[in-house]
């Protein structure tokens, strides 16, 4: 199987993590979380390593993990993928928090594909990558496991508490997507969340993952 490589930009507005997966033969990347409005910082790594993008995935609908999408499906001429809840609010400014967040409209156009139309599973060059549904964060967050990296967005993130106190959050169900991720994946699984550095899946912070954030 094909050796893959993994780069992640830091969006240096928001401090989301955009992640880039990169298959070393075909030369062909996935891009998850395109968060930045100036794109450059994607368009640098891709000179450096791939020549087209397939397929951008989200792993749920906040501003600060969708801003540059538009921009890279049109230079790349990608397909988008993401859960249907999260493809109903990317492209309303106050359900993706936009309005509010940055008091200005961040509208990004419909996905081609919902995780769930293709069974929540792709297959890129016999690589299978699997969707998995994780409400808590927001009620349309997905994970995303390739390899042996687990691409969690805001449902686990380093240390930090999950937010779930924004529209759709639910820390009841947060707690259920969590143990369910346990149960999934093997600790030696890499999670890259969507802020902060990547780590272990056996080194979470269980308590302080579920733990209510206080503002």
């Amino acid at each position: 199987m094909n050796v893959l490589s993994l780069k992640r930009i830091i969006n240096p507005r928001f401090l989301s993590n955009t992640y880039i997966i990169i298959d070393c033969q075909t030369s062909e990347a996935i891009i998850i979380d395109p968060g930045q409005e100036n794109i450059k910082d994607i368009e640098f790594e891709l000179l450096n390593g791939a020549g087209s993008v397939p397929y951008i995935i989200l792993t749920h609908e906040h501003f600060d993990h969708i801003a540059g999408t538009d921009l890279v499906r049109d230079s790349y001429k990608s397909t988008v993928l993401c859960s249907k809840i999260c493809s109903d609010r990317i492209v309303h400014p106050k359900k993706n928090l936009s309005y509010y967040g940055l008091g200005r409209n961040i509208v990004v156009e419909p996905p081609h594909l919902a995780c769930q139309d293709i069974q929540m599973m792709l297959d890129w060059h016999g690589r299978k990558i699997v969707f998995t549904e994780t409400p808590g964060h927001t009620s349309g967050s997905i994970c995303i496991a390739i390899d042996d990296w687990l691409f969690t967005g805001d449902t686990i993130l380093n240390d930090i508490a999950t937010p779930c106190n924004l529209p759709s959050g639910d820390r009841a169900a947060l707690k259920k997507s969590v143990d369910l991720l346990l149960q999934m994946y093997r600790p030696s699984m890499q999670v890259n969340p969507g802020h902060g550095t990547p780590f272990p899946l056996s080194e979470i912070n269980y308590e302080q993952v579920l733990k209510r954030k206080v503002l």
